[in-house]
C-alpha cells in the first residue's frame, strides 16, 4: 500500500478564500470512481497550500509545500475540494466542484455478536476477495491491512464501514455497523421488608421501572428468571442467596447489575411420624411418634386429632386408648417461630368386639341329612364353627351346612372382627337318627338294539329306581329309550321304622352298535376284488363261494359278475351291525398297434388294432415326452434310436396297456465346403469339394455349370468365368436324403492379360496411330505418359482410351517416352508396369 493512503489528520485553518470566476483547480479523475486516488493541482502559485477534501474523503485534509495532493472518496455523488494558498500578497483560497461515480466493486461487512452494543468487545468482519481493506470509524480510517477483520470496543453511536482494495482502487463503502446504547441499570425490591424469611416461604422480587425490555434476575451467578415480567416469585432461597437483575432492550444490548438484595432464610423444621400401628381393637391403645427429616429439629411438636390439639410439647410422642374409628392424626414442629409442614395425615382404624348368637334348621336329623347353622349379626371378618374342641369351619361366611354329624354334635361359633375376637356363641346339640342301608347292585351294560331289561341284584326291597331310561320305577331299564352312554340310576329307600331314607346308584351303561367303514361299491376289471371292514372284533361275510375266508376283515373275492357282500361286524361289548359291499364287474378291452419304420423327421403312421373296435379311449406315449389321444396318430421324431411305445386303451373304468419298441433311423445331413472359392477360366486351377456329410453314403453334386458328381469329396475345373451355385444331396441305406445348398458360392474369373506396346504412330493413316494399353480380365487401370525431363504429358483411367502423340494440343516431339501403368483386375489383384514408348512418324 502506497504513502498516499496514509491518513494525515491536520487542522484545516480557514483564512478565507479569493473568489475567482473560473476555478484553477483541476484533477485528474475523468471520471472520479468512489475508492479511486484522484490528485488535484492548483494553478496558484504559492509558498505552501492547505487542501479540505471533506467529510467522506480520505485524507480530510492535507497540507503541502507543492501544488497537489492526492485523495480518494468514500461516497458517491458531488463533492467540493478547497485549497488555501499562502502567496506573497497573502492567502488565495480557490475550490473546485465535481462528481464521483459509484465503484463496480461492492462491499460487505458483519459483526459478532450481532446487534453492536456500546462497551461490548466486537469482531467486524469484511466480505472476502480483496488484498487489503480499510476500516473507518466514525468515517476516520482506524486500520489499513490485508485482514478482513477489525476488533474494537465501541461507544454508544460510534460507527464501522469498511473498503476492500485489489491493488488499485477501493470498492464502494461496505453497510455501516452503529454500536446501540445501552439500557439504563434496574432498581430492584423484595415483597419482604425486614429480609428475613423461613425457608419455603414465598418473596417476590420486583425490578424499576418496568417495561424496559426483558428482565434478567440473578440469584448469585444462576439466572433464575428472563421474561419481559418486571418480578419473580420463588419460595426457593437458601441461606447466603443474592439476588440482582439485568435489563436487556430490544437490539439485546444488556444494562448494567442492579443493586442486591440479600434475604437471611431461617430454617424450616421437617418432620416425619409413624404409629406403633393403624389398626386396633376397640380399646386397645396407639402411640404416635415424630422424627426430624432434617436437621435441625424443632423445640415443640403440635399433636392433633381430627384437626384439634391434643397434646403441644417438646416430646415426640404421643399415646392414647381413646380412639375411634377413622380417627386422622396429624403433627406439626415449630423451631424460631418457623414451623414445619403438617405430616401426611395417619388414619387410625378400630374394629368393635363381635358378640354373636346361633341358629339352626333342625334339631333333630336322619343320619346323612343336611343341617344349616347360622351366626347373627352377618358382616365380621371371621366366623369359626366348632364341634366340641374341633374346628369345623373357618371363613368369611356367617352359616355352616353338614350332611355327616353325629348323634349328640354341639355347635357352637367365635366370630372375629379385622382380628378382634369374640366370646363363643351358644350352643346347640343335634340328635341324629340312623339310616337304612341300600344297595343298587353292580355296574351293567347292555346293547342299544336290546329290548327293556329288568334290574336286579339291588336290596332292600320295596324301593323306587329313578334315571334315564327308567320306564317303570320297580326296575325296568329301555335301552332305546336312554340312548347310548353311560347312566346313572338311582335306588331310594325309606325305613319304615324312623323315617330315614337313603339311596345308592350304579352305572347302566348303553352300548352303541359298531361303527362299520367298508368300502361301497368295488369296480374291478377281471382281477381280484379286496374287500376291508373295520368297527369290530370279529367279521361274517357272505355269500361265501368267491371268497378266500369268510371270517376275516379283509377277504378277496373273484367274483365272475356283480355281485353283493354282506359283512356282520361284532365289537368287544358283543354288539352286532351288517353292511353291504357292492363289486362291480366291468369289461376289459385289449391294447394293440403296429407302425412304418422310418427316419428322423419323417412321419411314422401308428395303427391302433385294439378290442373291441368301438367304445375305447386312447392314449399313445411315444417315449420322447409326447403323447396323443388319437385312435390312429402320426408321429416324427426328430433323433434316431429306439422309442418305448406306451398305448393305453380305455373301455369304461378298465384299461390295458400295449408296449412295442419303435426305430427311427438317423437321417442324412448333407454339407460341403470347397478350395479355394475363386479361379480362373484357364482350367489351371480347379476347386476341391470337402464332403461333410454324416449318416450317409451316396452322394449327387450339381456344380451350377451343368456338371455333376457321385463322388465323396470330388474336384471340379470351370472353363466359363462366372459366379455358380453349388448343390449336395446325401442319402443313406434307409432312404433317408438331405439337400445342402450354397448359393453363388464359387466365383471364376477371366484370365487376366495386359500389353503395352513400345512404339506407335500418330501420323493419321489409320493403323498404330494411339499408344493403348490393351487389358483383359481387368477392373481398372490408370496410364500415365512422361517426356524425357519427367513432365507428365498424358494421364488417363481408360484403358479404352489411348495416347494420340499431342501434349497441350500440339504434336509432341519425336523421342522416346517413359510410361507407367496401374491395373486392378477382376480378383482385385493389382499390378504396376512401368516401361518406355518411341514416338515415331
Amino acid at each position: 500500500m502506497t504513502k498516499t493512503f496514509r491518513v494525515l489528520l491536520i487542522a484545516l485553518f480557514v483564512l478565507g478564500f479569493c473568489t475567482f470566476g473560473f476555478s484553477n483547480i483541476t484533477h485528474s479523475g475523468n471520471p472520479t470512481i468512489v475508492g479511486c486516488t484522484d490528485t488535484f493541482t492548483t494553478s496558484i502559485v504559492g509558498s505552501f497550500y492547505q487542501w479540505s477534501f471533506g467529510p467522506n474523503s480520505n485524507p480530510r485534509n492535507f497540507s503541502s509545500p507543492t501544488p497537489k495532493a492526492i485523495a480518494f472518496f468514500l461516497t458517491p455523488g458531488s463533492h467540493t475540494v478547497r485549497v488555501m494558498v499562502t502567496t506573497a500578497g497573502g492567502p488565495v483560497g480557490d475550490s473546485l466542484t465535481f462528481n464521483v461515480n459509484a465503484s463496480a466493486t461492492n462491499m460487505t461487512l458483519t459483526s459478532f455478536p450481532t446487534p453492536v452494543c456500546a462497551g461490548t468487545p466486537t469482531t467486524f468482519s469484511a466480505g472476502s476477495g480483496f488484498a487489503a481493506y480499510a476500516f473507518f470509524l466514525n468515517d476516520s480510517l482506524i486500520q489499513l491491512s490485508s485482514s478482513s477483520a477489525y476488533q474494537g470496543n465501541l461507544a454508544a453511536g460510534d460507527s464501522v464501514r469498511v473498503f476492500g482494495s485489489n491493488g488499485g482502487c477501493f470498492s464502494n463503502a461496505s453497510n455501516t455497523i452503529k454500536a446501540n446504547p445501552l439500557p439504563a441499570a434496574a432498581t430492584i425490591s423484595s415483597s419482604i421488608a425486614n429480609d428475613t424469611i423461613c425457608s419455603g416461604d414465598l418473596v417476590v422480587f420486583s425490578a424499576t421501572p418496568p417495561g424496559q425490555g426483558t428482565y434478567l434476575f440473578y440469584n448469585g451467578g444462576s439466572q433464575q428468571q428472563s421474561s419481559v415480567s418486571n418480578t419473580w416469585t420463588t419460595t426457593q432461597l437458601g441461606q447466603g442467596n443474592q439476588v440482582i437483575v439485568l435489563v436487556k432492550d430490544a437490539n439485546g444490548c444488556t444494562s448494567g447489575w442492579s443493586n442486591v438484595i440479600k434475604t437471611t432464610v431461617k430454617p424450616t423444621p421437617q418432620i416425619n411420624s409413624s404409629a406403633s400401628t393403624t389398626g386396633i381393637c376397640q380399646g386397645e391403645s396407639i402411640t404416635i411418634s415424630v422424627s426430624t427429616a432434617q436437621p435441625p429439629s424443632p423445640t415443640s411438636y403440635d399433636f392433633k386429632v381430627n384437626s384439634v390439639s391434643v397434646q403441644n410439647t417438646a416430646s415426640v410422642t404421643y399415646t392414647s386408648t381413646g380412639f375411634n374409628n377413622n380417627d386422622t392424626v396429624v403433627i406439626t414442629g415449630s423451631l424460631d417461630g418457623c414451623n414445619s409442614a403438617p405430616t401426611p395425615p395417619i388414619i387410625i382404624s378400630v374394629s368393635p368386639i363381635p358378640a354373636i348368637t346361633i341358629t339352626s334348621s333342625a334339631d333333630s336329623i336322619c343320619q346323612g341329612s343336611p343341617v344349616t347353622f347360622t351366626a347373627l349379626p352377618a358382616g365380621y371378618t371371621t366366623y369359626i364353627f366348632s364341634n366340641g374342641g374341633t374346628v369345623l369351619q373357618s371363613s368369611a361366611s356367617n352359616t355352616y351346612t353338614s350332611s355327616s354329624l353325629n348323634d349328640g354334635a354341639a355347635i357352637t361359633c367365635v366370630a372375629d372382627n379385622q382380628g378382634c375376637s369374640g366370646l363363643p356363641s351358644n350352643e346347640i346339640v343335634i340328635a341324629v337318627s340312623p339310616a337304612p342301608i341300600v344297595n343298587a347292585g353292580n355296574d351293567d351294560g347292555i346293547c342299544i338294539n336290546n329290548p327293556a331289561d329288568s334290574l336286579t341284584g339291588f336290596s332292600p326291597a320295596g324301593g323306587a329306581w329313578s334315571g334315564t331310561g327308567i320306564s317303570d320305577p320297580s326296575g325296568i331299564f329301555d335301552p332305546a329309550v336312554a340312548g347310548v352312554g353311560a347312566h346313572i340310576l338311582s335306588y331310594s329307600f325309606t325305613d319304615p321304622n324312623n323315617g330315614c331314607p337313603a339311596s345308592d346308584s350304579k352305572t347302566f351303561t348303553v352300548n352303541g352298535l359298531p361303527q362299520i367303514t367298508a368300502p361301497s361299491p368295488v369296480n374291478i376289471c377281471g382281477e381280484p376284488a379286496q374287500l376291508n371292514a373295520s368297527g369290530g372284533t370279529t367279521y361274517s361275510w357272505s355269500p361265501t363261494g368267491s371268497l378266500n375266508n369268510p371270517n376275516i376283515s379283509n377277504p378277496e373275492a373273484t367274483p365272475t359278475q356283480t355281485t353283493d357282500y354282506v359283512v356282520t361286524v361284532t365289537d368287544n361289548n358283543g354288539c352286532k351291525d351288517s353292511a353291504t359291499v357292492t363289486v362291480n364287474v366291468n369289461p376289459t378291452p385289449v391294447a394293440s398297434f403296429t407302425y412304418t419304420p422310418v427316419c428322423t423327421g419323417m412321419p411314422s403312421s401308428f395303427i391302433n388294432t385294439s378290442t373291441p373296435a368301438t367304445g375305447n379311449s386312447y392314449v399313445w406315449d411315444f417315449g420322447d415326452g409326447t403323447t396323443s389321444n388319437v385312435d390312429n396318430p402320426t408321429h416324427t421324431y426328430n433323433s434316431g434310436g429306439s422309442y418305448t411305445v406306451i398305448l393305453t386303451a380305455h373301455l369304461g373304468t378298465c384299461s390295458h396297456i400295449a408296449t412295442q419298441t419303435v426305430t427311427v433311423y438317423s437321417g442324412a445331413k448333407a454339407s460341403f465346403d470347397a478350395t479355394p472359392l475363386t479361379s480362373y477360366s484357364d482350367e489351371s486351377s480347379p476347386i476341391n469339394f470337402n464332403n461333410q456329410s454324416t449318416n450317409s453314403d451316396s452322394w449327387v453334386w450339381d456344380f451350377g455349370d451343368g456338371n455333376s458328381s457321385t463322388q465323396r469329396s470330388p474336384s471340379h475345373t470351370y472353363t466359363s468365368p462366372g459366379v455358380y451355385t453349388i448343390v449336395l444331396v446325401a442319402a443313406n441305406q434307409y432312404g433317408c436324403d438331405d439337400t445342402f445348398t450354397r448359393i453363388n458360392y464359387i466365383t471364376i474369373y477371366q484370365n487376366a492379360r495386359v500389353f503395352v506396346p513400345n512404339v506407335f504412330s500418330p501420323n493419321g493413316d489409320g493403323a498404330n496411330d494411339l499408344f493403348l494399353v490393351y487389358a483383359l480380365g481387368t477392373r481398372y487401370a490408370e496410364v500415365s505418359v512422361f517426356d524425357r525431363v519427367g513432365e507428365k504429358v498424358y494421364e488417363s483411367n481408360d484403358v479404352n482410351e489411348g495416347w494420340d502423340g499431342t501434349y497441350k494440343g500440339k504434336p509432341a516431339p519425336l523421342g522416346v517416352y517413359a510410361y507407367s501403368v496401374k491395373v486392378v483386375f477382376d480378383d482385385n489383384t493389382t499390378r504396376y508396369l512401368k516401361g518406355s514408348v518411341t514416338l515415331i512418324k
